[in-house]
């Protein structure tokens, strides 16, 4: 395996492939990556994508469908100032989905289990924060996350940073 990365690493030096990314080797990513792994959305790693069918393309949009509508369903939520279990139970589905994505979760989290549980750490974390800083404009640490009881606790916290609503 060694010497194969050497003998690439030479050859793309000598005759490569790309002139754009003669410097640039990436080893131990598997080809062809499978459909919703997070490389999919970065143009750098699309060649190591195989488009088998439209309808597996269908699968993923209408997945990210799903996930954008229930990101959107939560936002509106709030801003018409649903009472709270109704807005907890939204969150708690918005917050399942993106760490289904995040911990690659095959099904849904229980949302009274323990975080750690699910293999819940600090790198994984930091995703979910990211992510919840981007979709939901909400700052949340990463203690906030790794420290809480559960997703229902977590959402708690969640809703509770988020900006006050101005009534219209």
């Amino acid at each position: 395996m060694v010497r194969r990365m050497f003998k690439y690493s030479i050859l793309q030096q000598t005759q490569p492939i790309n002139p754009d990314s003669a410097t640039q080797l990436i080893i131990g990513i598997s080809l062809p990556q499978r459909k919703g792994s997070d490389l999919e959305s970065d143009a750098r790693f699309s060649p190591l994508f195989i488009n088998d069918s439209l309808g597996d393309q269908h699968k993923n949009a209408k997945a990210g469908d799903e996930n954008a509508k229930a990101v959107q369903d939560f936002l509106l939520l709030y801003r018409s100032k649903a009472d709270k279990g109704t807005l907890v139970a939204a969150g708690v589905e918005v917050l399942n989905r993106q760490f289904m994505k995040t911990l690659r979760l095959t099904e849904a989290m229980e949302p009274a289990r323990s975080l750690s549980a699910y293999g819940v750490d600090s790198l994984s974390a930091v995703e979910v924060r990211n992510w919840v800083r981007i979709e939901l404009g909400v700052e949340l640490t990463t203690l906030d996350i790794t420290n809480a009881t559960s997703l229902f606790g977590l959402c708690e916290r969640l809703i509770a940073k988020m900006p006050v609503v101005e009534v219209e």
